[in-house]
């Protein structure tokens, strides 16, 4: 009896083991700079292009097409997973040249698709996001690796601000509150100046024609 049952314990054994998924480890294509991170960055000033390609793990046999495309239906669980609060780009703000890449036989990154969005249409301070997906492999029996299945294109528009020109004179006049008749800030209380600083160089020892900032006030 006992004989049996340690068989009966084998087999069983046996048969658990045969039911364990492996790790696949066949090739894939993936969005290209996706392994890391899924984020990719897209900073827009005017009109602005990212070019978008697919890449193989493996140097393809043959020609291999694979389907692109915008997935706004990704943007929710995307926000809900990272916490953030990203909308899709207005529309006509952007557009999406094309819906299908080739990787050529014997390289394993396709041609471009491109991305080009429009500063002018896009608000600053909000957060935009592009999701682009594969959705398809054609000619091939390369499978899609699905943790960078989708490229989330963060748009930021750049803003251009002024600043203060130093080159000429070394120095910025802010205007005085109350002795001036004509200051431009006389009715003030008070006011709050942000600076930002770029020192050159400054000035070393005795040496008083060396360039650069010597003090702020």
């Amino acid at each position: 009896m006992k004989k049996y049952t340690l068989l009966s314990l084998f087999t069983l054994l046996l048969c658990m083991s045969g039911c364990k998924t492996e790790p696949d480890y066949s090739d894939a294509v993936y969005m290209t700079g996706t392994l890391t991170s899924s984020n990719v960055k897209f900073l827009v000033e005017g009109q602005s292009t990212l070019g978008l390609t697919v890449t193989s793990t493996d140097k393809t046999d043959t020609d291999v097409k694979v389907g692109v495309q915008v997935a706004p239906q990704l943007l929710e669980s995307f926000n809900a997973s990272t916490g953030r609060n990203c909308q899709m780009p207005p529309e006509g703000s952007y557009s999406f040249e094309g819906g299908e890449v080739v990787i050529p036989a014997g390289q394993n990154q396709s041609t471009q698709i491109k991305v080009t969005a429009d500063a002018e249409k896009l608000q600053e301070g909000v957060s935009y996001c592009l999701p682009v997906s594969i959705t398809s492999v054609s000619n091939s029996d390369l499978k899609v690796m699905e943790t960078s299945r989708t490229a989330y294109v963060m748009l930021t528009k750049v803003i251009n601000i002024k600043a203060a020109y130093l080159a000429r004179r070394g120095y910025f006049n802010v205007p005085s509150f109350g002795d001036q008749e004509n200051s431009p800030v006389k009715a003030l209380g008070q006011m709050t100046l942000e600076m930002k600083v770029l020192p050159v160089s400054f000035p070393v020892g005795q040496e008083r024609s060396a360039n650069g900032i010597s003090s702020l006030c």
